[in-house]
């Protein structure tokens, strides 16, 4: 191993022979701050090494990688204080980006943007934190563009991702390789992201000087004008300008107008703008799927998904080929499970808070026989976005389907609570009482949904067969009859109402036979951390957690303290464990317990202060709001301050929705606790 020419100083000497004889130790020792650098003591750990060692690119490149890999995913050290810890987290990420660590740079580039997430609970302040570090060393470090959907992910400003990542996302796009090396310049992807981090800001109406000190930045930085940063940004918005149905935030908008008035002017004649696959051939390719096969359209197929590709490579702008692939993948499904699962996997990297695709990624992994990857996707979709019901019935559905009963029936419960005006929501409760309970246990719950919505035929369906199963074979014939006009109304073609008519007759003729249910098949087992580039690599733990949620809510704590023992530590771990904790000895057991915990992580401050409130102390939720101005909504409905009415629309961002949801949610008592904590998962999981 290569070392300096012994250093001036003594002590620095001592410590370079501890390190030529136990480097990791001696390593560990220099950047936590217990070993004794000499004159060296007064610089930051990563400046010391490079100054004390010689060739730090080749001498502390594999010691770094060692500590780094045995420290990643560690939110404490036994003997070292956090904030220690964290500094010393920080100094090893920036060793790697200002000594050049190359073997370091590769890990890092490949590992962290998909498992980054547990470095927020070390966020303790100090001059650099691990984030800070880390997103540094990424956006000096790319050789290639693999690292653009990760920046354009947090350009966004989704959930609740801090305004500096936002501006960190930008400096990793400023920073990406050009595609084409003989015509450097900003990448696509870079305007692309500077449209969403505008229209982030103007959600959060965080006004226009963030906005205008950005494009300020820019500008310096690339010795540029606003005009001439008016042609590549006119190039990223400007189909999003001339389509009806993507309306550009008003602010976001104004703002940029202001900041590069030309981006928004008409482009002078010439010059062919990047080509966008139209609707059309979209619809005329799934009429072709669907009466002929997908073999008849696989040249098609191909040429479509090969110009959305390009049209984003082109203009950074994925918001068409995220609604693209969600249809085809949902086309495809039948034919090809596998191809419909990785369509829809790729528009989640784009775009992973479209709730559509992680439905059509969950279904496409379950009918490919994928379970244990779809298990988890089913899951993490409902902690995602607590405000569709979609996401619920389809993982009670899934999780009925594949014998995981009480997780199944506690899902649909949840859901018939939460949306006791969604009659999918009610069917699925229905229809997974009658099929575990039996018919007794399921008429309530189906005659009082049926007379809500009398023309959803799937409630019709369950509670004709909930009559047959009882002997009430008179009104069971009328609702069959009902079940029929639905039928024909809406042409479903359910072979579900021939199957009662079936069933009547069996009864009526004393021929009724008792009911057994599938067995689920087997099924293989795909690794939940392939699709850790849409969701971290806490998607494997995406069932326990959810499991552990769902138990409580449901009042089934032996279940939910089993799920909890599943959970790795960490945030998450810690936030159901004082919940259920709150659930099982009151509030005032769960703020003593919050009380003796180092709390960094933002949620975990939350629910520290939300339990003292709910143990009866005067809280002051004035300094949070400060500190994470981020969480304005869920702090809102804590601190009991007036709600604005919000409406949203199918197209606007979960953000928006989870936000008008936990705002509704709140004035309904027995409601309002469940919002709140599932606003706070999903701000955990985003």
């Amino acid at each position: 191993m290569s070392t300096a020419a012994a250093p001036a100083d003594q002590a620095a000497r001592d410590w370079l022979e501890h390190f030529r004889l136990r480097p990791l130790e001696a390593l560990d020792q220099a950047l936590t701050g217990r070993a004794h650098l000499g004159a060296f003591n007064t610089l930051p750990a990563a400046v010391a090494l490079g100054q004390i060692v010689a060739d730090p690119g080749q001498t502390l490149d594999a010691i770094v990688l060692r500590w780094l890999r045995e420290h990643w995913g560690k939110t404490a050290v036994d003997g070292l204080r956090t904030r220690r810890y964290a500094q010393a987290l920080a100094e090893a990420l920036r060793a790697v980006d200002l000594l050049g660590l190359p073997e370091c740079r590769r890990w890092l580039q490949g590992r962290a943007p998909s498992d980054y997430r547990w470095l927020e609970a070390l966020e303790v302040g100090g001059p650099a934190t691990p984030l800070d570090a880390l997103f540094s060393t990424l956006a000096n470090a790319q050789s290639d563009c693999s690292l653009e959907p990760f920046w354009l992910r947090l350009s966004r400003l989704e959930g609740q991702t801090p305004l500096w990542q936002g501006r960190a996302a930008l400096v990793g796009l400023r920073l990406l390789p050009p595609a084409d090396p003989s015509r450097p310049g900003l990448a696509p992807g870079f305007f692309g992201g500077l449209v969403q981090f505008a229209e982030g800001l103007a959600r959060r109406r965080a006004g226009p000087d963030a906005m205008n000190d950005e494009i300020a930045y820019i500008c310096a930085l690339q010795s540029m004008t606003p005009a001439t940063l008016s042609k590549p940004l006119r190039r990223a918005i400007g189909q999003q300008i001339g389509d009806s149905k993507r309306q550009m935030e008003a602010d976001a908008r104004a703002w940029l107008e202001a900041a590069v008035p030309n981006a928004f002017k008409a482009p002078r004649q010439g010059g062919s703008p990047p080509r966008l696959p139209m609707p059309a051939e979209l619809s005329e390719l799934v009429s072709l799927i669907q009466v002929s096969g997908r073999a008849a359209a696989q040249g098609r197929l191909k040429l479509l998904v090969a110009g959305h590709r390009q049209y984003v490579q082109d203009t950074g702008d994925s918001y068409y080929l995220v609604r693209c692939f969600e249809r085809l993948s949902r086309e495809l499904r039948p034919f090809d499970p596998i191809q419909a699962a990785d369509l829809a996997h790729e528009a989640l990297r784009l775009a992973p808070s479209n709730h559509h695709n992680w439905a059509a990624l969950g279904a496409a992994l379950d009918a490919a026989g994928d379970w244990t990857r779809a298990r988890a996707v089913f899951w993490h979709a409902r902690r995602r976005f607590p405000s569709d019901a979609y996401a619920h019935t389809q993982l009670g559905h899934a999780l009925l389907r594949r014998g995981e009963d009480a997780a199944a029936l506690a899902a649909y419960a949840e859901a018939a609570r939460r949306f006791p005006s969604n009659p999918v929501a009610l069917a699925g409760y229905g229809h997974a009482l009658l099929e575990l309970n039996g018919p007794e246990a399921a008429l309530p719950v189906l005659g009082s949904a049926v007379t809500a919505h009398p023309t959803h035929l799937p409630l019709c369906n369950d509670y004709t067969d909930a009559l047959i199963q009882i002997g009430d074979l008179q009104e069971a014939g009328r609702w069959l009859e009902i079940a029929r006009r639905l039928d024909a109304q809406q042409r479903a073609h359910d072979p579900k109402v021939g199957e009662l008519a079936r069933l009547l007759d069996f009864a009526r003729s004393g021929n009724l036979q008792p009911r057994h249910r599938q067995v689920p098949h087997e099924s293989q087992d795909g690794d939940p951390n392939t699709l850790a580039d849409i969701a971290g690599r806490g998607l494997a733990q995406a069932p326990a957690l959810g499991a552990s949620t769902l138990f409580r809510q449901a009042g089934k704590h032996d279940l939910a303290r089993a799920a909890i023992k599943r959970l790795c530590a960490g945030p998450e771990h810690d936030v159901e464990e004082g919940l259920l904790i709150a659930a099982n000895d009151g509030w005032t057991a769960a703020a003593q317990w919050w009380g003796a915990r180092e709390t960094y992580e933002s949620v975990t401050r939350i629910y520290a202060q939300r339990s003292r409130g709910r143990a009866g102390e005067a809280v002051d939720w004035a300094p949070l709001l400060r500190d994470l101005p981020q969480f304005e909504p869920i702090i809102r409905v804590l601190s009991d301050a007036d709600l604005p009415r919000t409406r949203v629309s199918a197209d606007d961002p979960e953000d928006l929705k989870r936000n008008a949801w936990v705002y509704q949610e709140a004035a309904f008592a027995d409601r309002r606790d469940a919002a709140e904590e599932d606003w706070l998962a999903a701000a955990q999981v985003i």
